[in-house]
């Protein structure tokens, strides 16, 4: 068997018949992989996939990194608030997550009334026993806070979720909580 040479204006174009892969060289005569494309301009022009070849659906479904804007919650003392924002790993490695919000008491309460709001990321709905954050504040306010976690996971799809409650005071709104979940691979090593 041998290789089928093709010419276009220079470049040229190569497939490699006796190659059990089936290698396709672009630019080369040469092909060690599947294809193989070399370039004198190099950089991102090397190759150009034609319109339409990657749909906006699969970029949105591109594991790696999730985000979710979620509405204003009324978060009442004693009740646990939850809300989940969910990621696909591809692979074992990490999940860093970030919450993003505001917490607001527009009311102002008795004199001197202390509210004691309180937020966390988890990978489960069990009450934290430590909250990852616990701003105070007294009468009406507007507090704007964030918080990161990183949890270790498994190929597969993933929950995070953000819990949030009032540990004293009046009821406090959670005002536009963004979650951002973003996936790292642990292929390069370990997280040490």
């Amino acid at each position: 068997t041998s290789t089928l040479y093709l010419n276009n204006n220079g470049g040229n174009v190569a497939v490699s018949a006796g190659d059990p892969g089936g290698n396709l060289g672009i630019g080369t005569s040469n092909p060690t992989g599947r294809l193989h494309v070399v370039s004198s301009a190099g950089g991102d022009a090397s190759v150009v996939l034609p319109a339409g070849s990657i749909s906006a659906a699969e970029l949105e479904a591109e594991p790696g990194v999730a985000s979710q804007a979620f509405a204003n919650y009324d978060i009442q003392q004693g009740t646990v608030t939850s809300l989940e924002t969910t990621i696909s790993a591809p692979t074992n490695g990490y999940v860093s997550a970030t919450v993003c919000a505001d917490f607001s008491r527009a009311v102002v309460g008795a004199s001197g009334t202390l509210y004691f709001p309180r937020l966390s990321l988890s990978d489960s709905t069990a009450t934290p026993t430590t909250w990852d954050l616990t701003p105070i504040f007294v009468g009406a306010a507007r507090i704007s806070v964030s918080c990161t976690r990183v949890f270790p996971v498994a190929k597969g799809q993933h929950i995070i979720y953000t819990l949030a409650d009032v540990a004293q005071g009046a009821d406090v709104t959670l005002l536009a909580p963004r979650v951002t979940l973003t996936f790292f691979p642990t292929a390069y090593g370990l997280v040490q």
